[in-house]
């Protein structure tokens, strides 16, 4: 069922080669053996140096990208003229074993660069052309653990340890265990400035009209205004919704008003997720 993710060692890294066969493929791939600082950082200091650079958020905290502990292609990639970057787009976890979050996929249509500092994470991910039943509007899946998927689905199970530096394209649903007794991820994102052609690009291109047309769906679902998309907010969103109308946003409406029939059978499993989630992010 699962396929081998593809690894790159560091000491063969080609730049040009990533862009070409990952980046603008949006195709997963890890990096193997990167290395960002001499020093070794402890628990304490990441607590220090991040649990008060910003408000908590949904289980991590965003902060402006330390330039010591980011590789210098990632400085890169996050400079490149395609890519929205906020000015928080570097995200910490610190999280104990035992630690699983719900299967989901990240908003804001970000590609995510995902280093394992310390400890060891089990990972499931799925491509983004075999969409699993979402909670309506919002990014994370309705499914317990991830078994039974669909026949001839593109999905990889692997092992990140410190080093790995794993790119997770936009919208590849994940779900993420935590192994190590302490567990530390740095993550840089950012949000291309261009659609995507996934069917769940096609879900979140018909979801961003709607927050803009029936502003109670983004105050309901949503902890940030819509004009705060991806960084850029209209300019980026007018590119997202060039191909979507008036009636595929009234299907995506039904379609995603017809998933609360199938909550209540998820709901206690995604609460009892989404409170660990929170809990345990730096609560080593």
């Amino acid at each position: 069922m699962f396929k081998e993710i593809e690894r790159i060692d560091y000491k063969n890294f080609d730049y040009e080669d990533f862009i070409t066969n990952y980046w603008l493929k949006e195709k997963p791939v890890i990096i193997s053996n990167v290395s960002i600082t001499n020093q070794y950082l402890t628990v304490a200091e990441i607590k220090k140096q991040f649990q008060k650079s910003s408000s908590k958020q949904a289980g991590w905290y965003d902060a402006i990208s330390d330039e010591s502990l980011t590789p210098t292609f990632v400085k890169d990639l996050m400079q490149r003229d395609e890519i929205s970057t906020r000015e928080e787009n570097f995200r910490v976890f610190l999280q104990p074993g035992g630690h699983k979050t719900l299967t989901h996929y990240d908003g804001n249509s970000i590609h995510g660069l995902n280093l394992q500092y310390r400890g060891l994470k089990e990972w499931i991910i799925i491509s983004p052309n075999t969409p699993l039943r979402n909670i309506p509007f919002m990014y994370i899946v309705m499914k317990g653990e991830l078994i039974d998927l669909p026949k001839n689905v593109e999905a990889y199970k692997f092992k990140t340890k410190p080093g790995d530096l794993l790119f997770l394209p936009r919208y590849w649903q994940h779900q993420v265990n935590s192994l190590g007794e302490v567990n530390i991820n740095l993550n840089w994102v950012g949000t291309p400035r261009y659609p995507g052609n996934s069917k769940l690009a096609k879900r979140e291109n018909d979801i961003i009209l709607l927050r803009e047309k029936i502003p109670i769906i983004n105050k309901a679902f949503f902890p940030e205004p819509i004009n705060r998309y991806g960084g850029e907010g209209k300019e980026l969103t007018r590119n997202y919704t060039t191909q979507t109308n008036y009636f595929s946003i009234l299907i995506r409406l039904t379609r995603e008003l017809s998933n609360y029939l199938f909550l209540p059978l998820y709901y206690r499993t995604i609460r009892k997720r989404a409170n660990m989630f929170i809990k345990n992010n730096f609560n080593v």
